[in-house]
């Protein structure tokens, strides 16, 4: 058991990362910007005739939905 946890330790400490990055992500890639439209995010509760109790679930609405087109939602216990 000692000679597997040394073993453990030395490959740890000498490997390199798993992976090279080729390229670098664009300058402010993760930040929010208000010329973007950005989806929203909301939550139901309805009741499950299965479960026999009321579950929640959230909702996933793409920027440029509205009741009067036709589009997909996703739906997430």
């Amino acid at each position: 058991m000692k000679h597997l946890t040394i073993l453990l330790v030395v490959l740890f400490c000498f490997t390199g990362d798993s992976q090279t990055i080729l390229k670098q992500a664009p300058y402010g890639f993760d930040s929010l910007s208000a010329d973007i439209a950005h989806e929203k995010i909301d939550s139901i509760h309805y009741e499950s005739k299965t479960v026999g109790t009321t579950l929640k679930a959230l909702i996933y609405i793409p920027p440029g939905y509205s009741k009067n087109k036709v589009g997909e939602i996703i739906k997430d216990k």
